[in-house]
């Protein structure tokens, strides 16, 4: 594990806190990237938080996985005759999940489902990694905020604070309480396992198809009571979700992960495999066959445009877009809104290419080279923003 020299990362600015300190943004010289750093507060560096900390390092480089976030270096500098200690991570622009679902809903824009279930499926493929390693890792604390989400919105599960290998001691109650399963809250000296994870794993499923906090109204004493005699989210909120035939599966998954037995729930080898995915592949053939009825001439909106292969899509429809002129401007913006072009990208395109047309070509290629997850965003801004455009598309 390399140590970055003093004064290498630069332009350092808060971007969150915590009780171990402050989480910063800024970029590093000798990685030539944008980071984020996650530094201990001065009273912390030679106490508890400073062992929590190099455990949380260690646990993380065990956890070397596509869907979790690498520790890159360990960030060490003197200020005033103070040592300042922290973990040098990639900087992630989307934040968590729950900070982009916040986004979304102050634009009042539906997240569109068969995103929210990659995103399930890259953590339970994230889990099923940690879960399979000798000894397991148990996360212990998986809920919106600790999943976060790289430009091309892959997942990257971060926060091992709470991390325990499975051959751990028994520590006792610990977490975050809407996610702790019930026989955590029963037992002085209860010792997590993976059924542990699994029931946040459900929890989060809730999160993800209600977009609601789990018991947001309820006292913290009261839940902590009632979640052992049975007491789970509301079921009521994810209503919207009997229209579609694969909700009834998806529901009982959930429920099987949460059940009050910990025998009795799901496994991640069982939800990384075939289950979730499975969900993904119906939704798009459902919505896809279902909205795209050319002789119908439907509009559709933005959370209804699901196109399995979007490379395709925008390469099929590629002269047609061109010849339309889908309000560029306003999807220029929204693309640097949300991340997938850089202000210095867009100032670019509109300097270097005088034309519209020539500002959509070179837009289109660009979203292309990409991949899958630029593609899908700007099929969803066309629509939201041109939406009697989507009717005269090739499938």
């Amino acid at each position: 594990m390399q140590s970055l020299p003093a004064g290498d990362v630069e332009e350092l600015r808060v971007i969150g806190s915590g009780g171990f300190g402050l989480v910063y943004r800024g970029r590093s010289k000798k990685l030539g990237m944008e980071v984020a750093v996650k530094i201990l507060n001065r009273e912390s560096c030679l106490s508890a938080e400073f062992c929590s900390l190099m455990k949380e390092k260690d646990m993380m480089m065990k956890a070397n996985s596509t869907y979790v976030l690498r520790v890159l270096a360990v960030y060490e500098d003197e200020d005033k005759g103070h040592i300042e200690y922290g973990l040098v991570m990639e900087y992630m622009p989307h934040g968590s999940l729950h900070s982009l679902f916040n986004t979304f809903n102050k634009k009042e824009v539906l997240i569109p489902w068969p995103l929210r279930f990659q995103i399930l499926h890259q953590v339970a493929i994230a889990m099923n990694f940690l879960h399979g390693l000798n000894p397991a890792i148990i996360h212990q604390d998986l809920k919106p905020q600790n999943v976060l989400l790289r430009k091309d919105l892959d997942v990257q599960l971060t926060d091992f604070g709470l991390a325990r290998n499975e051959t751990s001691a028994p520590i006792g109650m610990a977490g975050t309480v809407s996610y702790m399963p019930p026989e955590s809250f029963v037992c002085l000296e209860y010792k997590p396992t993976k059924e542990f994870d699994v029931y946040s794993f459900a929890i989060l499923i809730w999160w993800i198809l209600s977009g609601r906090e789990p018991y947001n109204a309820i006292n913290r004493e009261i839940i902590i009571c009632r979640i052992p005699v049975g007491m789970r989210p509301d079921m009521t909120l994810v209503d919207c979700w009997k229209t579609e035939k694969m909700v009834p599966e998806a529901i009982e998954m959930m429920k099987q992960c949460w059940d009050g037995e910990p025998s009795k729930r799901l496994c991640f080898s069982e939800l990384d495999s075939s289950k979730i995915n499975n969900f993904i592949r119906q939704l798009n053939r459902e919505r896809s066959g279902k909205q795209y009825n050319k002789t119908a001439g439907n509009n559709t909106s933005s959370e209804d445009i699901l196109i399995e292969d979007p490379i395709k899509f925008l390469k099929k429809n590629f002269s047609k877009i061109i010849q339309e002129k889908p309000a560029w401007k306003s999807i220029l913006d929204d693309l640097f809104t949300q991340d997938i072009f850089k202000e210095e990208q867009v100032d670019s395109i509109v300097k270097d290419h005088r034309t519209v047309q020539d500002q959509i070509r070179e837009t289109l290629r660009v979203i292309i080279k990409q991949g899958k997850n630029s593609c899908m965003t700007l099929v969803q801004l066309m629509n939201r923003h041109h939406p009697s455009l989507m009717s005269k598309m090739e499938i």
